[in-house]
This record gives C-alpha cells, structure tokens and sequence, in this order.
C-alpha cells in the first residue's frame, strides 16, 4: 500500500495514475466528507485504477474520464467478472 494525501490505495495497476486529480479528489470526497470505511476507499481505487488501465488499453490512448462510453464499461464488467474480480 501507498499512502498518498492521508488515503490507502493498493497499488496493483500498471500505470501510476495517482497524479490523477479526479481520482484523487473523489477518494478523498468519499473518506472526508462521505465518512466511508478505509476498505472501501481502498476498493473504490483499486477498481476506478483498474478501469482507467482497461480503457488506456482499450483504446491506446490518454485516458480522459469524460469519454468513457457505456460500452468500456460493459466491456471492463465482462472482464472483470471473466477474471472473477
């Protein structure tokens, strides 16, 4: 685990998106002012990491959140129930 601005997040992606302000501010809203439990913070992460890595992948380019189409969300859902996460 990294700690990073006072959150837990398990570092299991291939890119470092840390530096991603929206990510960031998100986890924090949910830990700050939502008052939600360290582990799902740390869920919250992992699975928003892994979704950017997915859709970077998908479509080999930089990840920006606001053209993420219902369809890579489908797509990262099959894959992750395919892999059983």
């Amino acid at each position: 685990m990294q700690c990073h601005s006072g959150l837990y997040i398990v570092m299991t992606v291939k890119r470092d998106f840390l530096s991603m302000p929206e990510i960031e501010d998100f986890l924090r809203y949910l830990r700050l002012e939502l008052n939600r439990a360290r582990n799902t913070v740390v869920s919250y992460g992992k699975d928003l990491h892994l979704l950017v890595d997915f859709v970077t992948d998908r479509h080999q380019e930089r990840f920006v959140a606001a053209e993420i189409t219902t369809a890579d969300i489908r797509a990262w859902l099959a894959e992750m129930s395919r892999r059983g996460e």
